[in-house]
């Protein structure tokens, strides 16, 4: 008997509507409107390559195809953000190490058991694996990196990588765990490729915690970057899922812009930097920040000519690029600090009272109107978000995170024109930076930013 799948009609924006939908449910995705174009695009070269006849044939294949067929894997390369690089996230990994130490004093050391979920490309697994190779000599490293794109574990499971993945760290300092293989390429060495396993997992559609595939029982669960992408639905189950993976005093990664998700989490303790430990019988009643970590000395962020290979991390924010060093802004960015610690606690109104503070000292702090339109456009307050980033940019018209923010908030609201011309901006600001430049303010790469741009303006 033939296959029966559903009955699709539309045409035009219908269609593209169809499409996105089709996607979002196939991978239990919620789709950035700067991705839309991404999508279309792929779709019509799928239909202009011969593997569909039109839209339409793909949103039913969408539906019903197995995970072999070749518009499924387009699809899902094309949704798949491979946005990462070597010890990203460096004051977070200085928390992480720090609370396994602690977590670790106490007890036999055994074999710690790591899971990267969503590594994309692999570079966050093997940084694990070294940081806990480094600073725990004396336990076992087990690593386990997951994600949905097979293309990317490909990359991963090679373990060979260019200059672009090594923006805070260079190869040469980690300590013997990189070789080169070319002028700019590095590899993983054999000792370091044995640390990490890697799998094909999609944390929405997938089944786990599973003991056969030792996808349980884990002592440090990271998964940054993940859930801003989720359908809102899928959430809550992805959380729950991810709690039964972890083992009581275990730790739970998320970042930042995540913290809303913490609210699934009835059995963990927020710390600083959005990391949460697992405890018997916690419920949420303890949101205060913690008591900010020790230091932890990880490798540098500068190449320097001088043989030491470790210092320790700076405890203040990176500085803003292209500003004169007496800018008012410099200030207060202890306080936008505090703001954004509360924030990850999930204490939204403890973060925007204490940016209310600082621009109640500093009234021409843009970077902390652009964190106020971050945080309450997170929350669904649009028109106060734009309103937040304006101002924002009315104090410091080349603040791209604001622009991007801006452009962001108003597709939400359905203004297309006045979010293209917001995209097109923030494309401009962005022509002079060099793809490995980190935008300020935004915690991505300029690359990143310049395709969510495009995208937005619908040039991708």
């Amino acid at each position: 008997m033939a296959k029966l799948v559903p009955k699709v009609q539309g045409s035009g924006r219908n269609e593209q509507a169809l499409l996105i939908r089709a996607v979002e449910r196939r991978f239990g995705l919620s789709l950035q409107p700067a991705l839309h174009s991404l999508i279309t695009k792929a779709a019509r070269e799928l239909v202009s390559q011969k593997h569909a006849r039109s839209i339409v044939q793909i949103v039913a294949k969408l539906t019903a195809a197995g995970e072999s067929d070749p518009i499924i894997h387009r699809m899902r390369e094309t949704v798949s953000v491979l946005e990462t690089h070597f010890f990203r996230g460096r004051e977070q990994l200085q928390s992480v190490i720090t609370e396994m130490k602690r977590l670790l004093a106490d007890r036999p050391r055994g074999t710690v058991r790591v899971w990267s979920a969503a590594c994309a490309t692999g570079e966050e697994p093997y940084s694990l694996a070294i940081l806990l190779r480094t600073h725990l000599p004396d336990v076992k490293v087990e690593v386990v990196g997951t994600d949905m794109n097979p293309a990317a574990l490909k990359v991963a499971e090679t373990g060979v990588y260019g200059p672009s993945s090594f923006r805070e760290v260079t190869p040469e300092s980690l300590g013997g765990w990189l070789t080169p293989t070319g002028p700019k390429s590095w590899a993983v060495t054999p000792a370091l490729r044995q640390l990490v396993k890697f799998q094909r997992l999609n944390l929405v559609k997938d089944t786990f915690p599973v003991q056969a595939r030792g996808l349980a029982a884990f002592q440090l669960v990271v998964c940054r970057n993940v859930l801003i992408y989720l359908e809102p639905r899928a959430v809550q189950g992805v959380m729950e899922k991810l709690e039964a993976s972890c083992i009581t005093d275990g730790l739970l990664v998320l970042t930042p812009p995540e913290f809303s998700a913490a609210r699934y989490l009835p059995n963990f303790r927020p710390l600083p930097q959005a990391i949460y430990v697992r405890g018997p019988g916690l419920r949420r009643v303890d949101l205060s920040p913690a008591p900010p970590p020790p230091v932890v000395v990880l490798p540098d962020t500068r190449p320097r000519s001088s043989p030491e290979r470790f210092r320790p991390l700076a405890p203040t924010p990176a500085p803003v690029a292209n500003k004169p060093a007496a800018r008012s802004v410099a200030a207060p960015l202890p306080r936008l600090d505090e703001a954004q610690q509360l924030a990850d606690a999930g204490q939204l109104a403890g973060a925007l009272s204490v940016l209310q503070a600082v621009l109640a000292a500093q009234p021409d702090c843009a970077p902390a109107y652009c964190l106020r339109g971050i945080f309450i456009a997170s929350n669904g307050q649009l028109e106060e978000a734009v309103t937040a980033f304006q101002r924002a940019l009315y104090l410091d018209r080349e603040l791209i995170a604001a622009e991007l923010g801006l452009g962001e908030v108003l597709a939400r609201m359905r203004q297309g024109a006045a979010s293209a011309s917001r995209y097109e901006r923030a494309l401009r600001l962005l022509s002079p930076m060099k793809d490995d430049d980190a935008v300020p303010w935004l915690g991505t790469s300029a690359a990143v930013a310049r395709r969510l741009a495009k995208a937005g303006r619908g040039l991708g």
